[in-house]
């Protein structure tokens, strides 16, 4: 539970330009830079190793919430999309405000990748 590369659980942090590889495997709430994201900003970050687990699985973030940031960031391609199990390159499960389209929010600017279960309200 809340495996990340860098961080397991970010409660309000700034996390900056970081670059990782390597693995980070578990159970649920598992990123390639964070497991949970919480409150946190996450700016121009990116990913390029192995990221698995069971549910709640993000190539940057495996759980985006309350108020959670990603700016100019990248997803992690070897992440697939499967919203069920909440997998995605970029976010595994995200659920801050939705105001746009293409399952993306106010609180992920400038940044692509897929969305593995949004479950954020809609505005």
């Amino acid at each position: 539970l809340n495996v990340g590369k860098l961080l397991g659980f970010n409660k309000g942090g700034f996390i900056h330009d970081i670059f990782s590889e390597g693995i980070a495997c578990g159970i649920s709430c598992i990123g390639g830079i964070l497991g949970s994201n919480f409150e946190g900003i996450i700016t121009k970050c990116s990913d390029c190793g192995k990221v698995d687990g069971k549910s709640c699985v993000g190539g940057l973030v495996g759980w985006n919430h309350i108020r959670g940031y990603v700016v100019d960031s990248f997803p992690n391609d070897s992440v697939q999309k499967d919203e069920i199990n909440k997998k995605g390159s970029l976010i595994g499960w995200n659920n801050v405000l939705i105001i746009g389209s293409d399952d993306f929010s106010e609180h992920i600017i400038n940044s692509s990748g897929t969305i593995g279960l949004d479950t954020s309200p809609k505005k």
